[in-house]
């Protein structure tokens, strides 16, 4: 169930809805000091969802690079764990690539963000153990004001094993 817009939630923070995902609701947060969170919502009663965003978090909270989105909490607040990450203004790749037969984008311009999520990806399986992303898709790819790319949504990440 979407909140109404401006629901408070603890810790001072007030929800406005922006999307569903796969497994959650996400929510643009703004906390009593004005500053922008993204808040992805999930319902206590939904165990496998529960334990992914509790995973996601886990994942993040290790994670230090510019391209992929930090965590700030978890909190659970009637009925539902909120993860609080960082809003990357901007919009997703998905907005970027024209819905119209026969437009394309610049060779140059796509060179460059395949670069650039090449090199966050050769962060994350660099790690020890590497961390698998599973979920590349234009809608996980934010791309900020200044034109750089983030990937969002370690929803389905995994740990790799051996």
């Amino acid at each position: 169930m979407v909140l109404t817009e401006g629901s408070p939630l603890a810790k001072g923070y007030r929800l406005y809805f922006l999307t569903t995902g796969g497994m959650s609701v996400i929510y643009r947060a703004i906390a009593a000091d004005g500053v922008t969170y993204r808040a992805k919502e999930v319902h206590t009663t939904e165990h496998l969802e529960m334990m992914a965003l509790v995973q996601e978090k886990s994942m993040l909270e290790r994670l230090d690079h510019p391209g992929i989105i930090k965590v700030f909490d978890l909190i659970e607040y009637d009925g539902f764990f909120y993860l609080i990450l960082e809003f990357v203004e901007g919009g997703s790749l998905e907005r970027q690539i024209s819905p119209f037969e026969g437009l394309f984008l610049n060779e140059k311009v796509v060179r460059a963000w395949a670069l650039e999520l090449c090199e966050i990806l050769h962060y994350l399986h660099s790690q020890d153990p590497p961390i698998i992303y599973r979920d590349l898709k234009p809608q996980n790819v934010i791309k900020d004001k200044e034109g750089h790319l983030h990937l969002i949504d370690f929803g389905i990440a995994r740990v790799f094993k051996e």
